[in-house]
């Protein structure tokens, strides 16, 4: 029988205590959080996406940018980790730098520590290799030199790890064949036992790392972006935990009943072995994301510091609301400018159509526009994605957190109704559209797509610094 292709399905491959005996044998960690999200998100990518989600190889960046880039790291650190202390470590992606008065800013992880700036020292990885220079925020050292060295430790694993990594990954798939009636390609296979072989030898190296930082800076609590997607994140969490150390993710993206790295099975749910690899609590942006989730945590509503003081600022430029926006998924780009070019064609002249591409597909879209392709394509620019709100009418995607972060903010919100969309969001506030013609329809209706004010507060919750404040007074 074929599993019902769900997210809940796809959790039955973990709900299974014997999966958590797998275990480091220097750090006695559970090894499966480690290598989670890859093996669900290959099962996800052959059920609802034309392109996959877990990259084996990607071109990246230039040897030259990456080699640069490196270099400032390891220097910058050496310049300053003797001298920065913080009772808040903030580790971050890096995702969400943008510009503000020239200078870089991190919208994700600097707002929060604006609240306590000598408290605080950000732990940031060079996303996409840039180097984020000239910074608003200083106290920051990077993580990248340190994640660089990992990967070198995880390329000469031990026959006795390359063991234990193959009867881990073959009890893994049996049960999604068994389960779900899913096998991997024999490349992707390969792939797979190779990125977990990596991860379990470079465990004990970042788990001694990062215990070596958060003791030199002094740390009593560590907010950390993606904490519940296990990977080297899972290692940062067992490091704090080692040294007595509070730990909390804040929210950096949506958060659904869909969510891989939210929701658990219950054999998950219910093993101290695996709870120990989460963080102590999860800052929401509010009630309604909260509510989403099932992975074994405390839920603190704090709201969306950078929506909330982007807001305030008044940086929502005052123009006339003559644009569609569609925004992308970062990795099925050709979709969503077809759906673009397709609404363009059905609104005619009434409304400009704007494809905005998310960050992780930015550099490969431009790309490939400078090589000959999506040249008639209306593209949106702009780094922050509310510097485009004040120009739009409507927002359009299919699972995108800016859909959410449109409310109160654009006059309507339209929700592309598809198996990935009802996949990751079994329930949701906005309208619903099957293909560009409906959508087209409903722009030009005059009340469909708009939000209810009194959905706004459960998203996004007022007075974020004073939640946050008081947050860190409570630990």
């Amino acid at each position: 029988m074929v599993a019902s292709r769900t997210l809940q399905a796809i959790l039955e491959v973990e709900n299974d205590s014997e999966l958590l005996g797998f275990r480091c044998k220097e750090t006695g960690m559970a090894l499966w959080p480690l290598v989670r999200s890859p093996l669900l998100r290959m099962i996800m990518s052959d059920w609802l996406y034309r392109t996959p989600l877990v990259l084996e190889s990607s071109p990246g960046a230039s040897r030259v940018r990456v080699a640069t880039s490196l270099w400032k790291a390891t220097l910058h650190n050496a310049l300053y980790r003797n001298r920065l202390r913080g009772r808040v470590a903030i580790r971050a992606t890096g995702a969400g730098q943008v510009r503000r008065n020239g200078l870089s800013f991190n919208r994700l992880s600097d707002h929060f520590a604006d609240v306590a700036p000598d408290e605080t020292v950000v732990l940031e990885d060079l996303f996409d290799w840039n180097w984020p220079s000239p910074r608003r925020n200083t106290r920051v050292l990077y993580s990248t030199p340190t994640a660089a060295i990992s990967a070198l430790y995880g390329r000469v694993p031990s026959a006795c790890l390359r063991k234990q990594a193959g009867e881990l990954v073959e009890f893994l798939l049996q049960r999604a064949n068994r389960l779900l009636a899913w096998t991997p390609e024999g490349h992707r296979a390969a792939w797979f036992l190779s990125f977990v072989q990596a991860s379990i030898a470079r465990t004990p190296f970042l788990v001694h790392s990062y215990e070596t930082t958060l003791r030199r800076l002094g740390s009593r609590l560590v907010l950390i972006e993606e904490a519940c997607y296990g990977g080297r994140q899972a290692c940062l969490v067992r490091a704090a935990r080692q040294l007595g150390i509070t730990t909390a993710e804040y929210q950096h993206g949506a958060i659904s009943s869909g969510h891989d790295a939210y929701n658990v099975a219950e054999a998950m749910r219910g093993s101290s072995l695996y709870r120990e690899l989460l963080p102590d609590y999860l800052l929401t942006y509010g009630t309604w994301w909260s509510a989403q989730i099932t992975v074994p945590v405390e839920t603190v509503t704090i709201g969306n510091p950078h929506r909330s003081e982007t807001i305030v600022a008044n940086c929502l430029p005052q123009v006339a609301r003559d644009t569609i926006l569609v925004l992308g998924d970062g990795t099925e780009t050709d979709t969503y400018v077809g759906l673009a070019q397709e609404l363009r064609q059905s609104l005619r002249s009434r409304f400009r159509v704007r494809f905005r591409p998310h960050p992780q597909e930015r550099q490969s879209f431009f790309a490939r526009q400078s090589q000959g392709e999506f040249l008639h394509v209306d593209v949106d620019n702009q780094r922050d994605i509310y510097d485009s709100f004040g120009a739009a009418h409507a927002v359009v995607s299919e699972i995108s957190t800016g859909l959410f972060e449109a409310v109160g903010l654009v006059p309507r919100i339209f929700m592309w109704s598809t198996t990935k969309s009802r996949f990751a969001f079994p329930t949701h506030p906005f309208s619903s559209f099957d293909d560009a013609q409906g959508l087209a329809s409903q722009i030009l209706a005059a009340d469909s797509g708009e939000v209810g004010a009194h959905v706004e507060e459960s998203i996004w919750a007022s007075n974020w610094r004073q939640r946050y404040q008081e947050f860190l007074e409570r630990v």
